[in-house]
């Protein structure tokens, strides 16, 4: 179960962080001001670019640890 949670916020850390730093970086004067306030730091995606990844790395070795425990067992 945490597994799986760990899983998708990871994934939609990344893709959220991926389309903040896309935007940050190839988006119009216009289109910035609308969605970020005309700032263009990239500190806040790339923050939430090592969360996501922090948790799938988490959810990674649940997942060995669960299959080492499974080994153990038989």
């Amino acid at each position: 179960m945490l597994k799986g949670v760990l899983n998708v916020l990871g994934w939609f850390a990344i893709i959220s962080a991926a389309c903040d730093i896309a935007i940050r970086v190839a988006g119009s004067d216009e289109f910035l001001r609308t969605y970020a306030g005309a700032s263009r730091n990239l500190n806040p995606g790339f923050a939430l670019l090592a969360v996501g990844l922090v948790f799938l790395a988490l959810a990674a070795i649940i997942s060995r640890l669960d299959a080492l425990l499974a080994e153990r067992e038989e």
